[in-house]
């Protein structure tokens, strides 16, 4: 689940582009740091609530149409290529 997300972050790249991990890691660090103090009084179930959220926001504001994952023209293999 995690190397889906990772992938869908990253798209475009290389596993060991700088921009995958500018775009994979950076942004969820600032989102999270950013709302840190309010998490600290969130539970389990919301806490997660908001991660997912977070994530469905990113990937609609990122533009990406490629659902679903598993599809032929835009699958796991293409995910880790740069697309030509």
């Amino acid at each position: 689940m995690a190397f889906l997300f990772f992938c869908f972050l990253g798209k475009g790249y290389h596993l060991f582009h700088p921009v995958y991990y500018l775009k994979s890691l950076l942004l969820p660090l600032f989102l999270f740091l950013w709302t840190h103090s309010y998490l600290l009084q969130l539970g389990c179930l919301d806490y997660l609530t908001l991660v997912l959220g977070t994530c469905l926001v990113y990937f609609f504001v990122s533009g990406i149409s490629r659902w679903p994952p598993w599809s032929r023209k835009y699958g796991i293999r293409k995910c880790l290529l740069p697309h030509t």
